[in-house]
């Protein structure tokens, strides 16, 4: 049996406690990537995250739910998004909060565990490479 695919999008910034995360609420108290995407809206995916910034984080497999996350990560701070933008109102409807990094290992499924550990090492060695 395939799996399914669903697109994710994890959004970073540079707090004051470290790396924080954009997280959302989702079911069984659990927070979670605020966008999940099925792979039909793939061009939509490929839109939002076409600029040279994001980081495209490895495949990973859920096998509980039979389904393989493909996720990019990118740094925004939608706070700072205009009053009227769309994208700052999908945040804010969604009830999206930055979480500090070490707070989102805890709260985030398995699958996205994995996800948030491979953004966490690939923004450490970029932070490396440009203090040498």
């Amino acid at each position: 049996m395939d799996n399914k695919k669903q697109l994710g999008l994890l959004l970073y910034r540079q707090g004051k406690k470290g790396l924080e995360v954009l997280l959302v609420p989702s079911e069984n108290n659990t927070y979670s990537l605020p966008t999940h995407a099925s792979l039909e809206e793939w061009e939509d995916f490929e839109a939002i995250t076409s600029s040279e910034d994001h980081i495209e984080l490895e495949v990973v497999n859920c096998d509980k739910r039979n389904v393989q996350f493909l996720a990019r990560a990118l740094e925004l701070d939608w706070t700072k998004l205009p009053e009227d933008s769309l994208r700052r109102r999908f945040y804010e409807l969604n009830k999206g909060a930055y979480v500090a990094s070490k707070e989102a290992f805890k709260k985030v499924l398995p699958a996205e565990y994995t996800l948030l550990k491979e953004l966490l090492e690939v923004v450490s060695v970029r932070n490396l490479l440009k203090n040498l």
